[in-house]
């Protein structure tokens, strides 16, 4: 399966879980995490850093956000890290692009064979964008810890 097929699978069943956030449904109470539909689990969190090699908002299927993801090379690596869908990201005030050294730090998961990280936190230089709260909880739920 070619890593474009893989990215649009990854991208449909996140749309899913997020449509699932944004209607205000719990989360599902699987996984080890209890973060949205259980992807999120606190005992993977792992902090990477390294260079945004590519932002790709894909095309939002009708009625679905457009989940923003980005590939983040680190020292070893490539990886794919999930931030959440554009309409919340566009109201943040930290913006990520291109080329911006930053720091990750989120669930580490398999999807499809591939690593993929789904962030809680984006550090860019002394900027910090939150994005989850310890539990996985997007902050744009409205749902994350009191």
């Amino acid at each position: 399966m070619s890593r474009w097929y893989r990215l649009l699978a990854v991208f449909c069943l996140l749309s899913l879980i997020l449509a699932g956030v944004s209607r205000g449904q719990p989360a599902s109470p699987t996984g080890k995490g209890g973060g949205p539909g259980g992807f999120y689990n606190p005992e993977t969190v792992v902090t990477v850093s390294g260079i945004v090699i590519s932002m790709t908002p894909p095309r939002a299927q009708q009625g679905l956000p457009e989940l923003v993801y980005l590939t983040l090379k680190t020292e070893t690596a490539k990886i794919t890290v999930f931030l959440g869908p554009s309409v919340a990201l566009d109201q943040l005030p930290v913006k990520i692009k291109a080329l911006d050294k930053i720091e990750v730090t989120g669930s580490k998961i398999t999807w499809q064979n591939q690593p993929v990280i789904i962030a809680a936190e984006v550090k860019k230089g002394d900027q910090v964008l939150k994005l989850r709260d310890p539990k996985g909880v997007p902050v744009w739920s409205g749902r994350g810890a009191k």
